[in-house]
């Protein structure tokens, strides 16, 4: 096996989940579907183990690099992205940003994807 062999099977991008709903998937394919708040829920879990860990913070250090949207995975709009609900129902996502509960991850795409969206104005 060559040394570049050796990098690639061990580099973050290339490396397979062995556990979970994302079993069998490159971190790199994880992180391209848009699900890196899955990725980021991992790395605080402390059932994960050393090698795993080290993977999925390694590829999180890259995430600005994906260009990433984020679906929501409930409510009126499951399955749709945040930026498409945005353009059609702003309210709707105003609506989710005074929720209480809302999930920390959703909460930061919402604010992200607004960042993104307006910057230019």
């Amino acid at each position: 096996m060559s040394k570049n062999q050796i990098n690639k099977k061990h580099s973050a991008f290339d490396y397979k989940l062995a556990f979970g709903k994302h079993q069998g998937k490159t971190l790199d394919t994880i992180m391209k579907e848009g699900n890196a708040s899955y990725l980021h829920y991992l790395a605080k879990w402390d059932g994960l183990r050393p090698t795993p860990r080290r993977m999925i913070n390694e590829i999180l250090k890259h995430e600005d690099k994906y260009k990433i949207k984020f679906i929501l995975p409930f409510g009126k709009y499951k399955g749709s992205s945040i930026e498409e609900i945005e353009l059609n129902d702003p309210d709707y996502i105003d609506n989710l940003l005074t929720w209480k509960d809302l999930r920390e991850s959703t909460r930061n795409a919402i604010v992200k994807m607004r960042n993104d969206l307006f910057a230019d104005l």
